[in-house]
């Protein structure tokens, strides 16, 4: 039989997105503070979180529009994908339950799109290359008389056709005179001739033989076209890089197993997780600030001497563990980083525990506050087989709250993990505050530390 108290669930995850001067923010809360990943792949970012997110996202595509080409969730709320759209500042931390993305300014990749909307990607086809007519060469010993003439003209006038006499094939025409023109050639691909007096053409001429110096060299047929391989990038690209597989976040464990001798209670978590430990009654609790539902029936053949049984206690916000043991058998507990490990052993006896030192506050607003390091909110439970109100005050840390100290309206119960406060009058409030059990009650907690009437108003 489990009873337990009527604690409120746990508020849904949410996003909250702002527009701000040139630039926005992304806010995601859990009710749980979580932990977080970045990685980044090209122009995509992937946010990986230790607790799924299931609040909607669709509002926050919008707004966020000029900074994210893309923006999902992916691996059941696990990881958000996200795409830049350009190059801006990205930044990201956790504040509390949430965690802020926020993105500021554009970086050059936005301006060179922009510029050159008719590009798309970084396919280009490059133009094929020019080859220009070689220009015929200067002469150095007549420039050219006026602007509209060309480079390349004869020093002294050129004679009469008839007094041209014929020359043998191969032979150079003196270097002054030009020859008589002769029946134009085909004409070969030039560029246009300025305009201004034509030249006379040259002869043709055996192959092999050299131009005159003063006769400009025709021009050579282009010659053929180089075969361009096709680039790289007119291959189709993949719409989006390959998203890389979401890293298995281990989930829960418990592990009961008995050398003969101990039992042992191993509780392995994904993240670290508050605990306590402590005896009360018949049976010694183990409390932990997560609700796992834990099947325990398969581990009651594995309970050592002394543990008759192992039951999980149904609790809205918490997961208890109850074994019954004998007088005789004490607990231990070990921690070692998400993993807790309670031994229960028999013969122990009663271990020493460290005095508990209560700092007493009187006057208006009697309190009563007992230092325990990392102590974390109370989780209140009705204790089955008695009926009593425990305040269980479970700590990430290795400390605990040994000793046993007894007063009219509560009680300190000895713990070997954490802390217990029993309450023995109604209206007793219990809460943690900055490494330390506060305990406060409205009527007043009745504590007498055995000081004179006289004395001040607070007491050690």
């Amino acid at each position: 039989m489990a009873l337990a108290t009527g604690c409120s669930g746990a508020e849904p995850e949410k996003a909250a997105v702002k527009a701000e001067d040139g630039g926005a923010r992304l806010v995601l809360e859990w009710p749980h503070a979580p932990d977080y990943a970045v990685t980044r792949n090209g122009s995509y970012v992937f946010v990986r979180f230790s607790r799924p997110f299931t609040g909607p996202i669709d509002a926050a595509r919008d707004t966020l529009g000029r900074h994210l080409a893309d923006l999902r969730l992916a691996g059941g709320g696990r990881v958000l994908v996200m795409r830049f759209a350009g190059e801006p500042r990205f930044a990201h931390w956790r504040s509390g339950n949430a965690i802020v993305l926020t993105w500021t300014g554009a970086g050059p990749a936005v301006q060179a799109i922009a510029q050159s909307p008719g590009e798309s990607g970084p396919a280009r086809r490059w133009p094929k290359p020019k080859i220009a007519a070689q220009p015929a060469p200067a002469r150095p010993t007549a420039p050219p008389e006026s602007p509209g003439q060309p480079a390349l003209r004869p020093a002294v006038a050129p004679p009469a056709p008839e007094a041209a006499a014929p020359r043998a094939e191969g032979s150079n025409p003196p270097p002054g005179i030009a020859r008589a023109p002769e029946p134009e050639p085909p004409k070969p691909r030039v560029r246009p001739a300025p305009e201004g007096p034509i030249e006379p053409r040259e002869a043709p001429r055996a192959e092999g033989s050299k131009p005159p110096p003063s006769i400009a060299k025709a021009p050579d047929p282009e010659p053929p076209k180089p075969t361009l391989r096709p680039p790289p990038e007119a291959r189709p690209a993949p719409g989006a890089p390959i998203e890389p597989p979401a890293i298995p976040t281990p989930g829960p464990s418990l592990t009961v197993s008995s050398d003969g001798a101990e039992t042992r209670v191993v509780l392995a978590w994904p993240e670290p997780v508050a605990a306590a430990a402590f005896r009360y009654g018949d049976h010694v609790w183990v409390v932990f600030a997560r609700r796992e539902a834990f099947d325990v029936e398969p581990f009651q053949r594995r309970l050592g001497p002394g543990v008759e049984r192992l039951v999980r206690l149904e609790h809205a916000q918490a997961t208890i563990l109850a074994a019954r043991v004998g007088a005789d058998v004490a607990a231990r507990v070990s921690h070692e980083r998400n993993a807790w490990t309670v031994i229960l052993k028999r013969g122990n006896g009663v271990l020493p525990m460290p005095d508990a030192k209560l700092a007493i506050a009187r006057g208006s607003a009697e309190r009563v506050t007992v230092p325990l390091a990392g102590a974390e909110a109370p989780i209140r439970v009705v204790a089955p087989e008695l009926g009593s109100a425990l305040h269980v005050i479970p700590s990430r840390a290795r400390a605990a709250v040994g000793a046993e100290r007894a007063f009219v309206t509560f009680r300190l119960v000895p713990a070997v993990q954490g802390g217990v406060v029993e309450a023995l009058a109604d209206g007793l409030i219990v809460e943690a505050e900055d490494g330390a059990i506060v305990i406060r009650r409205s009527g007043g907690l009745f504590i007498s530390n055995g000081g004179s009437p006289g004395s001040g108003p607070d007491g050690q």
